[in-house]
């Protein structure tokens, strides 16, 4: 009943403001946008003042504005530390922006030399070497060959020279019998034979 009554009062309140507000409009406009703004003001207040005065009888908006200020100051931690977040990330994106720019700006300043000539130079030097590396490895191998050959004809013609030195030691030594039989014996001297 209270707030019906106070509401009325209101009402009739904002009627009567209304209705000089319109006169004083006619009459100047700069005063009439001052009391308008006051009166606004006026009305604001007023209705926090009854809000005010319904809250403290009514227990869920009791409820509520307790819930409200024991959040409040959760929300604006929480909501400060969004806001840093977001700042940094703001300062990041333009930190990125501006060294993407400048490498691009440093990419657009350095030309890369062209590496194609060199590469080809490169791979046919790589294929010579590896021609030369197998003639090398062909030549390795006939030498190796050759060189086994010749030991074995080394170790033959040693061969062939220890045989013949042995036969002509054998020789040696059957002449050196030989004469040894003939110089120790002396040959009989025929007898005289008559004739």
């Amino acid at each position: 009943m209270e707030d019906n009554t106070i509401n009325s009062i209101s009402k009739d309140k904002k009627i009567e403001q209304g209705e000089e507000n319109e006169e004083d409009e006619s009459l100047n406009n700069d005063e009439n946008n001052e009391n308008i703004e006051q009166q606004q003001q006026q009305q604001q207040q007023q209705q926090q003042q009854q809000q005010q005065s319904t809250d403290q009888l009514n227990p869920k908006s009791i409820l509520a504005n307790g819930i409200y200020l024991l959040l409040a100051p959760v929300v604006k931690e929480c909501d400060n530390k969004i806001q840093d977040v977001y700042n940094s990330q703001k300062n990041l994106s333009d930190q990125i922006d501006h060294l993407s720019m400048e490498l691009e700006n440093f990419n657009s300043l350095t030309q890369v030399p062209p590496l194609l000539p060199h590469i080809q130079k490169l791979l046919n030097a790589r294929g010579r070497l590896l021609a030369v590396n197998s003639k090398l490895a062909i030549i390795m191998n006939r030498l190796d060959k050759l060189s086994t050959h010749i030991f074995q004809q080394q170790q033959q013609h040693q061969q062939q020279l220890q045989q013949q030195q042995q036969q002509q030691q054998q020789k040696g030594n059957l002449s050196d019998r030989i004469s040894s039989l003939f110089k120790g014996n002396s040959p009989a001297k025929p007898a005289n034979v008559t004739q």
